[in-house]
């Protein structure tokens, strides 16, 4: 799978491996197969960085868990004003989330169309991307804060009509279940099989464009 690539806009936020680090969030080439795993940077991006002695020898690198694997993702790191920490980072990816934008996406919306339990949605989430731990107080964290940014969502996304059902649960308010049935219709396509990380790389990239903030 090939995405367009394009810098975006800056963020500054606190990092393990620095006091502080610029993010410039991009869309990259992704493939994720039974047994294989590539996030890798377009080519012809870097060569024009390097041309420009925009591109710095260092790089960044994070632990990044993918089908209960541990992979190392390496980060380019850009010349920047002032000596400032400048990484590029690919959208498929989160901070201080150890993984990818699209599990944490598809365990919201399975459980929105689902009549299951918060656990229960947990456990299927890590059966279907092999992972060793991801906890119903997890979705439930990732619920609330994706339902706080339904209105920066809207308009990254064109909603379709729905072919999930909606849920809607005893225990939620009158507006939470107004925030949860739009959220689904927002982020419904992650449900649909291949679909997952083009889908959520690409909400997440909108996202960060729009509001210089990232979805989780």
């Amino acid at each position: 799978m090939k995405v367009y690539v394009k810098c975006s806009p800056h963020l500054t936020l606190q990092d393990s491996q620095k006091d502080t680090l610029i993010i410039t969030l991009i869309d990259a080439k992704i493939n994720i197969h039974k047994d294989s795993f590539y996030c890798s940077f377009d080519h012809e991006l870097l060569s024009k960085l390097k041309s420009f002695f925009l591109l710095r020898r260092k790089s960044l690198t994070y632990k990044f868990l993918v089908s209960g694997q541990e992979k190392q993702l390496k980060c380019p790191m850009l010349k920047f004003p002032g000596r400032k920490n400048v990484a590029l980072w690919p959208s498929i990816k989160l901070p201080n989330r150890k993984y990818p934008i699209y599990v944490y996406i598809y365990a919201a919306a399975l459980y929105l169309s689902s009549k299951i339990s918060m656990r229960e949605a947990a456990l299927r989430t890590r059966q279907k991307f092999g992972l060793e731990s991801f906890s119903h107080s997890t979705l439930s964290r990732v619920l609330k804060k994706l339902s706080l940014n339904i209105y920066d969502i809207l308009p990254t996304v064109v909603p379709a009509p729905p072919s999930s059902p909606f849920v809607e649960r005893a225990h939620w308010s009158v507006a939470q279940v107004l925030r949860h049935k739009k959220l689904l219709s927002l982020i419904e396509p992650v449900l649909i099989k291949g679909n997952e990380i083009a889908f959520c790389s690409m909400l997440n990239y909108n996202f960060f464009n729009r509001t210089q903030k990232f979805l989780l």
